[in-house]
């Protein structure tokens, strides 16, 4: 038995890193491509481009554009979140050692009210975030969002209106130029579904403030 573990090791790694692709991995800003080094992905996870648009409250945009590899799931989903920054995202996959997905691409959104109303925060570098409003969604964004991001060793929590294909990847990991990216969220239909969320989800900074007093 001792002989053999060595053995299906080996034939277990051989066998999913055989299935695996190898894919592009790069991140750029203000451009809508780029070249980097090639990685092997996980399992069943393909070669993606996403082009992410953020817009401040002043209406400067700012792009981000990313290759790496990512989840099936998530291919050809357009999605947007919208706190005191609006993000919208759209991603493309291709199945080939090495390939390059078609350009991802961004459409109008809908800007008409849809009679769902969020709480909404935005905070860096913690992860806890006390909202300070109250949004009315537009669109399709017919969630409220809490979304907690780490990237290295940012942190950056945020809360507000989501489209449902921006819940579906919900939770997330992908690996860009060595940074490790992590997004874990929570979507739910309602503002008084989000206030009884938010309970639990304040619920160890509160104890904090009552046993420390701070």
């Amino acid at each position: 038995m001792k002989m053999l573990l060595p053995f299906v090791v080996f034939m277990f790694n051989f066998y999913f890193t055989g299935l695996s692709l190898s894919c592009v991995e790069c991140s750029i800003d203000a451009a809508t491509s780029c070249n980097g080094n090639v990685t092997t992905c996980i399992g069943a996870e393909l070669c993606m481009s996403t082009i992410t648009q953020t817009t401040a409250a002043d209406g400067q945009k700012t792009f981000t554009f990313d290759r790496y590899c990512g989840d099936a799931a998530q291919c050809n989903t357009m999605g947007s979140l919208t706190s005191f920054l609006s993000t919208e995202t759209n991603s493309t996959c291709c199945n080939k050692d090495s390939c390059t997905p078609p350009q991802p691409t961004l459409t109008k959104r809908e800007a008409s009210e849809n009679s769902v109303q969020c709480e909404v925060c935005l905070a860096h570098s913690t992860t806890q975030c006390l909202p300070s409003n109250v949004r009315n969604c537009t669109g399709d964004e017919k969630y409220c969002a809490l979304y907690k991001i780490k990237s290295g060793t940012e942190k950056t929590v945020i809360m507000g209106c989501a489209s449902e294909s921006f819940c579906r990847s919900a939770q997330t990991q992908k690996l860009v130029n060595g940074k490790d990216i992590r997004v874990v969220a929570s979507c739910v239909r309602n503002r008084s579904d989000s206030l009884k969320a938010q309970v639990v989800y304040l619920l160890p900074l509160l104890l904090g403030v009552l046993v420390h007093g701070v």
